[in-house]
């Protein structure tokens, strides 16, 4: 082979080593920066799930107090509606405290007492629900959070490889370059 040919062949092959070196600090640039923005966008995520959890709680303690208050609301029915009969026996010249009157007035009592009961379970229910909510919403922040870490280390491995994969191509295609220029390199 003639000198000038080698010497062509060595600067290419000199050249693709280096394009190789450099194809892995870029691949490993990559890697980096793609971890990053996997891990900001996770991130992200959990910050609106931690919102979406203070939400949720918010809401289980407001349905609380509505329960209680809607629950005293038709305690307050009831002691009314309890009144308007006794008054209305009274008007009829009749004992409020025996026989029917005070049967009826019982029943009223307790009819009330289990609409208070069912109001407070209501309420109780849809709170647990959004406590539910609350913790699912924890949970996905709480992974969102380690899937930020994890996709952190996977860019570190991944651009670790690609400067080692760039270093041992470099290195092959140098001692290869080498050949052409009539000595090992």
């Amino acid at each position: 082979m003639d000198p000038f040919s080698a010497t062509t062949l060595g600067v290419m092959a000199a050249g693709s080593a280096v394009a190789s070196l450099a194809g892995g600090v870029i691949g490993a640039a990559g890697a980096e920066y793609q971890a990053g923005a996997q891990a900001n966008m996770l991130n992200y995520q959990a910050a609106i799930a931690r919102t979406n959890q203070q939400i949720a709680e918010q809401n289980a303690a407001y349905d609380r107090q509505k329960g209680e208050e809607d629950a005293w609301t038709q305690g307050q029915k009831t002691k009314a509606e309890v009144a308007g009969q006794r008054v209305a026996y009274a008007a009829g010249n009749l004992d409020v405290n025996v026989g029917s009157p005070a049967n009826v007035r019982a029943s009223t009592i307790a009819l009330g007492q289990q609409n208070e009961a069912i109001v407070r379970s209501n309420a109780a229910r849809k709170a647990y629900g959004d406590e539910i909510q609350a913790w699912s919403s924890g949970t996905e922040a709480q992974l969102d959070v380690m899937g930020a870490k994890t996709a952190k280390t996977a860019g570190d491995i991944s651009a670790l490889g690609s400067i080692v994969g760039g270093v041992s191509s470099f290195g092959s295609k140098w001692a290869s370059a080498g050949q052409y220029f009539g000595k090992s390199v």
